[in-house]
Formats: structure tokens, sequence, C-alpha cells
């Protein structure tokens, strides 16, 4: 798990999940969650909303928990979105431009760079969509399973990420759009609501320490209005200009022009609409929103948007008399093409090193008591835990993460500081814990505070750290950066940790005020 920053913990979380089942519920969840941490950390329950682990474990119970089984899970993921799609365009055009749809969608390089790692924004987006999908036709039908759907699809979407808070305002732009205000006397548009916050809420009320949103309130801006226009421009980087002008097209016609007229607009193009204009108002005022992958949660009608007006512009002049199967295998031509022109498939995923450290550590049967302390920046931290924990017999080694017990930084990685004022005392610390293996990255990304003098203390101790292993490291497919390096404290082997120092712990709310999410470890 290597390419995107959160796929590690969203790996080792919903293994824990499933160890947890697996074992046969051993203990409270808080105090296995905190236990579990200790030796893998990179536990996000609590940071994260449940329901992607959940849905995930389940997953790896029964098809392993392998690499190919959790991305077999993804791109299930990306078939149902896809298939949602689908049906929900060939509601309104032919099935051969609804195939088109559909097939951008799933050849997209956000979709296929979100379905190769262990993401939850697949996930997100498809509940996201069958919740719209559901208030589409609660405003045409007025019924109140529709409305419920919304609210349990909506709910679903806030357990998983909470990004899918840009479902709140959609309800009311779609019924500006579509005219239908009467619908505020309907019980179930409220009850809607109150469905959706029954099944969410707890989860937000009963877990405010350890949450993603913890780190929101002290950046969320309402000054910052450039973001608006901002936000609305990274939309052209969802498919290209072409497919934009598509949209710019589809949006004229199925939207500006009916409000133009003064008529509603139909109830799937008001939801459409809406759902753009609230992940622009997400994005503007939480900043975490930002990152161009939560576009998925709107990338379906974006292209929903192209098709249209596409359909559209194919209905007018001497076109509209050919016959429909004709008009639609044309459209469906063009659609590729445009979309075909502007494709850039993402990089061939090639992330490496890691995962032969760990099978280099596990297959010394003398270190499996011993302490593993891992140096690298927040990604290489992440891949070497979940290798770790991917091949060993839960819960094994004891795994330190360099970034908790010999820095301090905020939530967000800003302000790191070493914890020791020296090589000697990072040495007496590590030999203190003990810590018998260290696994140093000889060039991350973004070297830790403390990383130099890691290096120092372990190179200046003459015998007492040995080198052991050097490992190629690849972080992309031209990638040949300085390799990683497997150090070993000589004579630590049938040593017993006495010293282990905490780690930021799974539901801790002593939180540093300075820093959102962030405690200091004991070295003591």
């Amino acid at each position: 798990m290597g390419e995107e920053a959160d796929a590690a913990a969203h790996y080792v979380t919903s293994l824990m999940v499933r160890d947890y089942v697996a074992s046969g519920l051993p203990a409270p969840p808080l105090e296995y969650a905190r236990n579990y941490y200790q030796h893998y950390p990179k536990v996000g329950l609590g940071h994260w909303p449940p329901m992607f682990y959940v849905l995930q474990a389940g997953w790896m119970l029964l098809f392993g928990i392998s690499r190919p089984s959790v991305l077999l899970f993804q791109a299930a993921l990306a078939g149902l979105l896809a298939t949602a799609l689908f049906a929900a365009a060939r509601r309104l055009m032919p099935a051969i431009l609804s195939v088109a749809v559909a097939g951008a969608l799933l050849v997209h390089p956000m979709t296929q760079r979100l379905a190769r790692d262990v993401m939850a924004e697949l996930l997100t987006a498809t509940l996201i969509f069958l919740a719209l999908w559901s208030w589409w036709r609660f405003l045409e039908t007025e019924q109140h399973r529709f409305a419920a759907a919304f609210g349990v699809l909506a709910g679903m979407g806030l357990l998983t990420k909470g990004t899918a808070a840009m479902l709140v305002p959609v309800p009311v732009f779609s019924l500006l759009l579509t005219r239908k205000l009467g619908l505020l006397r309907h019980p179930w548009f409220w009850l809607s609501g109150l469905l959706a916050g029954a099944i969410a809420a707890p989860w937000y009320l009963l877990a405010p320490g350890a949450m993603h949103q913890r780190a929101v309130p002290g950046l969320v801006s309402t000054s910052e209005g450039y973001y608006v226009v901002r936000s609305g421009m990274r939309y052209l980087w969802l498919a290209g200009y072409g497919p934009a002008v598509l949209v710019m097209i589809g949006l004229a016609v199925l939207i500006g022009v009916r409000l133009w007229r003064r008529k509603p607009v139909e109830a799937v193009w008001a939801v459409a609409a809406s759902a753009l204009a609230a992940m622009v108002l997400l994005r503007t005022l939480v900043p975490p929103a930002r990152e161009l992958r939560h576009l998925l949660n709107v990338l379906p009608f974006w292209l929903l948007f192209a098709a249209g007006g596409l359909w559209w512009a194919f209905s007018l002049g001497p076109l509209k008399h050919r016959s429909v199967r004709w008009r639609a295998a044309a459209a469906a031509l063009v659609f590729a093409v445009v979309f075909g022109l502007e494709f850039r498939p993402p990089p061939r995923k090639d992330c490496g090193g890691f995962a032969e450290v760990a099978q280099a550590i596990l297959a010394r049967p003398e270190w499996t008591q011993s302490v593993i302390l891992i140096s690298s920046d927040a990604l290489g931290e992440g891949m070497f835990i979940s290798e770790i924990a991917m091949r060993e017999r839960r819960p094994g080694h004891i795994v330190l993460r360099g970034s908790k017990v010999l820095s301090l930084s905020s939530w967000f990685g800003w302000n790191a500081r070493p914890l020791f004022s020296g090589p000697a005392q990072v040495d007496e610390f590590l030999r203190a814990v003990p810590v018998g293996l260290v696994v140093f990255d000889g060039e991350p990304v973004r070297p830790p505070a403390h990383h130099q003098m890691l290096q120092l203390a372990l190179r200046a101790q003459g015998r007492a750290w040995e080198l052991v292993g050097h490992f190629p490291q690849r972080r992309g497919p031209a990638d040949r950066r300085d390799g990683i390096y497997l150090y070993r404290l000589v004579g630590h082997e049938g040593r017993a940790p006495a010293h282990v120092p905490r780690q930021l712990e799974i539901g801790d709310s002593t939180l540093n005020p300075q820093f959102p999410g962030l405690r200091k470890v004991n070295t003591q």
C-alpha cells in the first residue's frame, strides 16, 4: 500500500477490524485497538468513520487479506459505481451512450488511481451517487421510500468519510432549481435528514477526540472567496477541456436555458447541478476537502452533463430526423473520441522496497520478538507497517514510528522538531527500549526532523549497530532513490522490551491545543 498517503492506514484499520472479529472479540474494542496500534501504529479508526473498515473487514474474512484480495474489493466498488452511473444514464439517453459514460468513469485516471490502492473515496462516491439518485427519484415521485433511501445512503456516506457532508445542501439547492418548494411541507423531506443524522450522528458525537474533523476548525475560512472560483475551475481538470465544453453545453441547455425562461429544471439535472455546487462549497469552506481525489464524488455528474449536452446537440437540425439508433451510436463515438483525446493514463504503479525489508525481517526467527523502528516520511512509514502486518501472525512485532517517538509535529506534519538534542540521546533511547531493528529510509521525500540525528547515532556507535541489509527503493516507475537500510542492535536478541514508548493512541482526547491531534510520547 504505497501510492496514496492514507492507503496504509485504511488497510491496517480494516485488518484490525477483521482480526478482532476473527479472534472472537477477545477484549473491549478500545482496549484491543490501543494494543493493536502499539504493534502497528497506522490505525485510523476514529480519525475516519467506520463504514469502509467494516465492509472491507467483511471482505477480508471471506477472501483473505492479501494485496490482490483488497484490490479486488476496490475494483468491485469501481464496478458498482460505473453500473449505477449506467443505470441512471439509461433513464436519460440511449444505452450505447450510457455505456460510453460508464466506460469513461471506469478508465478515468482518478478512478484508476484510487482503485489500485486501499482508499475510501470509491465507497464514498458510490454512496453519494446512490443517495442523490434516490433524491432525484423522490423529487419526481414524492414517494417516501426514495426519501428514506436517501436518508439511509446519506448516513452511510457520512459514516464512510466526512466529505459526504456535501450532501447536506443538495436537497435545498435542488428544490430551488425544480421550484418544488411545496415539498418543504412533505414530512419525508425532513425525515430523510433526520434518518441520515440518526445513522451518522452517534459516531461523530461519541468519537470527537480523534476524528479527522478535529483538524478542521482551525483551518476553515470563509474569507478565501477566491477558492470559489478556484474550486470551480478544478472541474476543468476532471476530464480535460474537450469534455468540459460538452459539460458547459449541458449546463447551459439543461439548467441555464430553463432558468432564463423561468421554467423548473428537471429533477435529475437539478440534483446533478446541486451536487456540483455543493462540492464547490465544501472545497471552499473546508481545506482538507480540496485534494483532487475528492472530486470523484462528483465525477459521475460531470460525465452525465457532458453526455446530456452532447445528446442535446444530436437532436438539433437535420440530425433530429435521423433514427435514434444512428444518433446514439454517433454520439457515443464522439463522446469516446473527445474523452480519448484528453485521456492521460496514470503512470504505472511501482512502489517497492519495503515489502522486501519486511520479508527479510520475518525470515529470521531470532528477530521474532524484536522491536522495530521505522524512520521515513509518512508514506514510507505506512508502507512498511502495512507490509509487516500483512505478512505476520498478528499481533506480532512492535513497530515504532520515528515520527511519533523521535519527533513532534502537528497533525498535518507541520512544525516538526526532534525530541532529543543529539545522536547520543537518540542512541540511549534506542538501547533503553531496546529497539532491536531500525529500518532507515536513505532518501525519504520529506525527511523527518529527527532523520539526520538518527543516522548519526546509527553510524557513530562503533559496532553496536550492524548494517545487515540494503534494499533498493522506488516511489514511482522511473524513481531510483537511495535505498532502505536495515540496522540491527548487536546482542539484542532474546531481550524482552522494557520501556516501549506510548505512541499516539486511538480515541485519545488529551490533545495538545497548539497541535491538534498530537500528544507527547512517553520516553521513560
